[in-house]
């Protein structure tokens, strides 16, 4: 039975765990990437709790110490929520790699067991398919540890096993023990000159493979050719090439057998004489190499077998012979590569030089891209020579696009073969049969009869008629029937006409192309799949040295994005690699995803070196908008007829003309491109311009806001002024320039500005947000241009800075009435930013505002939980033991608590109605825009949302609500500016409401002292030399907005204190016939603004605080 048969279990089993091991592999690769940067390098927050293996010993008192600090078990709970998911998922990329270990050292245990009667380790490594499984499946057990040590270093990997351990429940995994030592770091550093001498020997002890086994896998390979590779390398100079695949895996292999590799000079010998005569740098998988002088250096006899090979002189043949092959293949492929070189017939013509050609030039450049890239230092400078990387790519470019050509043509005659075969048979046979008339003796009066020719005639006809292509022995038919023709031609036509012979000689050729087309079939095609193999180097391609170099040529002349198509396609056989083994055992889902990964691999590589386009355009797009905002005025609706030869200005517009004209070249080096498959994901020229067009304008606009937002002096009104100033210009002119060339780019300009536009603004303000959510771990410092620009703002209207908030003007004002920040500034605003931009700064002072109220609240409870002062006073009003008479002790003891901590109350509380007032001012200036610009718009939000809140006030018990209706509708409510700030609710506060009255109210009294009411601003104003500096009116902002977070009745407890002094106060003066101290005054002012701003009901304030009884006092001066 063949072990591909699918009722044979071993067939079954092999071909899984192959299949399994590739997509481990996949799934490695993946998550390489993903792994937070906290667990490369632990930022200050994290490096407390992530933790290596020293954290197993110690876990009891580490765990103590955090479950101890109410700091670090939020900073614990933020890692877990942040990181989780992706810990989880790379866990299991270790587990999957434990599993298939133990899978393989189990099956083959079982081998030499005999528990599979059809099978023993013997007949295995017999079967065609058999041994090459066998190799496969022992070659992962070390590509899998290696790739690990390789992508994830050690200390990272011992990180995220301990961040496993400490967060998953036990009964999630039931290796963890197993795989804690598998993983474990070991003392090698990817790219260190230095390898720890036992390396890889005790990293791979870890794993247990039965050496019998081990040992029969690499005597098989030694003397067998497994996967049959040398009719596509027969040469005896291609066999490194031949054999590379197969080389790869005996390297693997003998990793499993240290004591061959230390002891067996003479099997190494062999071995480096038919794998590594000529190449000493081995792919293990899918573009990882490995050089063998580096890691056989600490195995005595793999080091010396190496060392007889790897020398100045042998690698200075080497490439000299590598070189002469180069220039000849060059000379060729400039032929074939010309227009009219490679024809059909030519192809077929030529077939076996043709693909002579290609195994040259594959050869040549899997010796230079691997040793290019891995040399040995020392023996660098003998190839390795100035513009070599250039030579190389140039080549390889070269070779691509023969590749490219000749298998397109190649797969055009494949696929019309019946029809060309039918077509040349059908027109060969008439031929012969018109030439069978043309003897025949029935035609008396024809001087040309020939019995002898025509009855020959009519023969070849029938022959040629019984010719089919699907059978193998037409070759053979062709070639006597060809071989008669040149007999007939030579001895019995010479004395005929020359429409005869013609006819004859046709009809030969004729049977020649059908000979020919014989010869091109599938197997041909997977001849050339075979040899044009790159899997080896995917990575080594993708090296910032190769990138700049192929970005310079499609520089230079943007159509040799062509062969960057071809490049990628023979860079392709990446996914032939992986997913030949899945194709065997059937895993559907596991092989669309795995294809899918390397199709994206690839396609981001092309988006990778296709950047240079986009990046050349813009470098041209800024010429254009610098040329058309300083040199070329915008020209008007009407001009009178003697100043149009001042707006003609020939030269620039003939630049102008130029720049256009470089933009559209480039734009069609990329359309050129035909839409290719990459894989499953299909590449579109006309997207993958558009997508690079996309990226490069994203980037030029965050580096535009971020360059010219840069503030060298805090809080400077002029400079932030004139910035935003210079970055409306630069908006302007940038955005005109792109519009301008859309067409020329064959996309739709305006729509890709907006929308990007719109990324930049949102993923910056999303940046910024982050940081205060409740699983942010980054600090509240602006990194991006929205929170400098949020900060440089708060900072102008600093308190400190003689700024007072004017609500009558809407805006800050200087004492001598100068704006500060209003209708000017806002304007200055929108016009750099847009309204994107201000929605951006609008949506981050509301995340502020969440941390201000926070803070509050913290603060509050932590003064409660301090001063017992504060309960008490709660406990007394709710108990209705306060009145006019006792309440002087309480808020006298409320009183003295604020004063030693009331600046920073202050200091919190002015931060929160600043932003607070921003943001009533930018949804101003957003509801303004709203209004003006988009009319229709305003006026529908604006109907849409009376008529929600009129059906929910009308119909308060309704449940056939659409929740989606209102968020839809407020998320354009708060764009277009509807929602007033000081009565949004931040946060939800069910408790604490108590304990914010007693301590507001004690607040508001200590406050009250500061201030007067200036009759000619309308509004309160700060007592001149106070000793606390701050605006009243942004307090007591900043209060409401607190006030507003807790049910209306922690309002009105905290003035039901208050109250009761005042009247308390009052009493006793006109008791004692005293006058009555101004700052019951400025405290009933205060109170009274605070009614004032929240909108709250005027009559439950004149009934705690009877307006007749000040009314009858006089205010003293």
């Amino acid at each position: 039975m063949s072990i591909l048969n699918e009722a044979n279990d071993c067939h079954k089993i092999l071909v899984r765990l192959v299949s399994y091991a590739n997509t481990i592999c996949s799934e490695l690769f993946r998550v390489k990437d993903l792994i937070p940067e906290d667990f490369i390098n632990p930022s200050n927050c994290c490096k407390d709790l992530i933790f290596d293996y020293s954290y197993i010993p110690k876990s009891e008192s580490i765990d103590m110490k955090i479950n101890s600090s109410r700091e670090l078990r939020i900073i614990d709970m933020k890692i877990k929520e942040k990181y989780e998911r992706i810990i989880w998922r790379t866990f299991q990329v270790f587990e999957s790699i434990y599993q298939y270990t133990k899978q393989v050292e189990e099956f083959y245990d079982k081998i030499i067991e005999g528990e599979y009667l059809q099978y023993n380790a013997e007949t295995l490594l017999v079967d065609v398919e058999g041994k090459q499984l066998v190799c496969e499946t022992l070659s992962f057990v070390v590509r899998l540890l290696l790739l690990l040590d390789i992508l994830i270093p050690g200390i990272v990997r011992e990180r995220i096993l301990i961040f496993v351990l400490r967060h998953k429940r036990s009964n999630e995994f039931g290796d963890l023990d197993k795989i804690i030592p598998l993983v474990k770091r070991t003392e090698y550093i990817v790219g260190s000159s230095k390898k720890p001498s036992n390396y890889p020997d005790e990293y791979l002890k870890r794993i247990h493979v039965n050496d019998y086994i081990v040992q029969m896998a690499i005597g098989r390979m030694l003397s067998d050719d497994i996967y049959n590779t040398t009719k596509s390398f027969p040469l005896p100079d291609h066999r490194s090439s031949a054999l590379s695949a197969q080389g790869s895996l005996l390297t693997m292999i003998l990793f499993l057998s240290p004591q061959t590799l230390n002891n067996n000079i003479s099997f190494m010998n062999e071995v480096v004489n038919k794998f590594f005569g000529d190449c000493w740098i081995v792919p293990i998988y899918i573009g990882h190499c490995i050089d063998l002088t580096f890691f056989w250096d600490s195995y005595k006899s793999a080091r010396q077998a190496l060392q007889r090979v790897v020398t100045p002189s042998h690698i200075e043949n080497i490439w000299k012979g590598h070189q002469q092959v180069m220039a000849k293949c060059k000379v060729e492929l400039q032929g074939y590569l010309e227009e009219g070189g490679m024809t059909d017939e030519k192809v077929m013509l030529n077939m076996q030089k043709l693909i002579n050609c290609q195994r040259n030039c594959n050869v040549v450049l899997r010796w230079a891209l691997l040793h290019g890239t891995y040399p040995i230092k020392k023996l660098r400078d003998i190839f390795v020579k100035p513009k070599y990387h250039e030579d190389i790519i140039d080549f390889l470019l070269e070779t691509a696009q023969f590749e490219f050509e000749l298998k397109r043509i190649i797969g055009n005659i494949v696929k019309e073969k019946p029809l060309q075969w039918e077509n040349l048979k059908n027109e060969s046979s008439k031929r012969m049969k018109d030439l069978s008339n043309y003897f025949n003796d029935e035609n008396k009066l024809s001087e040309h009869s020939n019995s002898g020719l025509m009855k020959w005639c009519l023969f070849m006809s029938e022959q040629i008629d019984k010719l089919d292509v699907k059978e193998i022995s037409s070759g053979k038919s062709l070639s006597k029937l060809i071989q008669a023709m040149e007999e007939v031609e030579t001895n019995y036509l010479n004395d005929l006409s020359l429409v005869v012979v013609e006819t004859v000689r046709k009809t030969k050729d004729m049977l020649t192309k059908m000979f020919r087309l014989l010869n091109v079939n599938d197997t041909v095609r997977g001849l050339l799949d075979n040899i044009s193999d790159c899997s080896y180097a995917n990575e080594l391609l993708s090296t910032q040295v190769y990138v700049e170099y192929l970005q310079q040529i499609i520089k230079k002349n943007p159509r040799n994005s062509l062969k960057l198509r071809s490049l990628i396609l023979k860079m392709s056989s990446i996914l032939h690699l992986a997913l030949l083994r899945m194709m065997q055992a059937k895993t559907d889902e596991q092989m669309e995803n795995v294809s899918k990964y390397y199709s994206e691999v690839l396609v981001n590589y092309v988006q990778r070196v296709l950047e240079v386009i986009p990046e050349q355009v813009f470098l041209l797009i800024n010429s254009i908008a610098k040329l058309q905002v300083t040199s070329i005025p915008e020209t008007p609706v009407f001009v009178e007829k003697k100043d149009i030869i001042s707006f003609a200005l020939f030269d620039e517009r003939n630049y102008l003309a130029e720049l256009t004209h470089a933009v559209s070249i480039y734009a069609e080096g990329i359309l050129a491109m035909e839409t290719t498959f990459v894989g499953i994901i299909q590449v579109d020229p006309v997207k993958l311009l558009e997508d690079g067009i996309r990226k490069a304008l994203g980037r030029r606009l965050k580096n535009m806001f971020s360059k010219t937002l840069q503030f060298k002096i805090k809080g400077n009104l002029g400079e932030t002024l004139t910035q935003l100033s210079e970055l409306s210009n630069q908006i302007g002119g940038f955005s005109t320039s792109f519009r301008y060339i859309q067409d020329y780019l064959h996309i739709d300009g305006l729509k890709v500005w907006q929308e990007e536009f719109t990324n930049v603004i949102s993923t910056c303000v999303n940046e910024e947000c982050n940081s205060f959510l409740a699983n942010g771990l980054d600090t509240v410092n602006s990194q991006t241009f929205i929170g400098k620009l949020t900060s440089q703002i708060m900072s102008i209207v600093d308190y400190r800075k003689n700024v007072f908030y004017l609500s009558a003007a809407n805006g800050w004002f200087y004492k001598d009435g100068k704006e500060v920040i209003g209708y000017v500034f806002m304007r200055k605003l929108v016009s750099a930013l847009s309204v994107l931009g201000v929605t951006g700064i609008n949506q981050l002072c509301a995340f502020k505002c969440v941390k201000e109220l926070n803070d509050i609240i913290t603060t509050v409870n932590l003064i409660v939980e301090k001063y017992s002062v504060f309960n008490q006073m709660t406990q007394n009003f709710n108990e209705n033991k306060l009145n006019e008479q006792n309440i002087f002790k309480v808020i006298d003891n409320g009183l003295s608590v604020v004063t030693k901590i009331g600046r920073s109350l202050i200091d919190t509380l002015h931060n929160l109605g600043t932003l607070q007032l921003l943001r009533e001012q930018l949804n101003c200036q957003l509801c303004s825009e709203n209004r003006t610009k988009a009319t229709s718009l305003h006026f529908a939000l604006k109907s849409f949302d009376q008529a929600l809140v009129h059906d929910f006030f009308e119909n308060p018990n309704k449940k056939e609500r659409e929740p989606l209706i209102y968020n839809e509708i407020n998320r354009f409510l708060d764009v277009a500016g509807f929602v007033p700030a000081l009565s949004k609710v931040y946060i939800t506060c069910a408790e604490g409401g108590d304990q914010i009255a007693s301590v507001l109210s004690s607040f508001i009294l200590y406050c009250s002292q500061f201030f007067i009411f200036d009759s000619k601003y309308q509004t309160l104003m700060l007592r001149p030399k106070a000793p606390v500096p701050y605006d009243p009116y942004v307090l007591a902002v900043g209060i409401v907005t607190v006030f507003r977070q807790f049910h209306p009745s922690t309002m009105w407890a905290s003035f039901s204190y208050l109250s009761l002094y005042v009247k308390g106060v009052m009493t006793n003066c006109l008791t004692l016939s005293k006058q009555i101290p101004f700052i019951i005054f400025q405290l009933c002012d205060f109170m009274t603004s605070i009614i004032q701003i929240g909108g709250y009901d005027k009559k439950i304030y004149d009934s705690l605080i009877p307006v007749s009884l000040l009314a009858s006092l006089n205010q003293p001066n």
